[in-house]
């Protein structure tokens, strides 16, 4: 499942988020791409954040391996969460293109192996570019404003979640993540 936007206060007493939240079905799509669409939605607390094109799209597939060494059942997918604009007014902070991937394999008995990516277009404040960070990476906003951090990864026996892009705004005293997504296989 994936999820647009989760807010967070850095003192940590006010935890606010989902903008969207999908989860599949424990059959999975049987191979096939859902894809769930939002063309708008804006948060006001505690800091105004517009987010335009947000995007959840899941694939899940159970089968059985009959071959070699890969005989046995086995459940793959990925989700993806993508967010064609986020818009920060009180930062003057502009991101386009942002979004992460979460694909995972499991056969039965085993843990869930993941792979996870993440996408950020461009990141401009007052209309200046900043530089993209690199997966795992941090930038400083200009004047001290924050920091933007990208592809935050939590891994576990089930599989993974990827944050696409974590924002701080340190007058705010906020923490913003984008593009959330979650990979995880549940036994039946």
């Amino acid at each position: 499942g994936g999820t647009a936007m989760d807010y967070q206060a850095l003192q940590g007493a006010l935890k606010f988020g989902n903008v969207e939240h999908k989860a599949l079905p424990c059959q999975g799509t049987r191979g096939r791409t859902q894809t769930y669409q939002v063309p708008h939605a804006t948060q006001l607390v505690p800091v105004p954040v517009l987010l335009e094109g947000v995007t959840y799209q899941v694939n899940g597939d159970q089968f059985r391996a009959r071959t070699g060494t890969k005989r046995g059942k086995v459940a793959k997918g990925w989700s993806r969460t993508a967010i064609r604009s986020v818009s920060i007014p009180t930062a003057r902070l502009v991101i386009t293109d942002v979004s992460s991937r979460a694909a995972m394999r499991q056969k039965a008995g085993k843990r869930v192996g993941s792979k996870v990516s993440t996408g950020v277009g461009s990141i401009t404040v007052a209309g200046q570019p900043v530089p993209v960070p690199a997966p795992g990476e941090v930038v400083e906003l200009p004047g001290g404003a924050g920091e933007i951090q990208r592809q935050l990864v939590d891994t576990g026996y089930r599989g993974s979640q990827v944050i696409g892009l974590r924002i701080k705004l340190y007058s705010d005293a906020v923490v913003i993540d984008l593009a959330r997504t979650a990979g995880r296989i549940y036994g039946s």
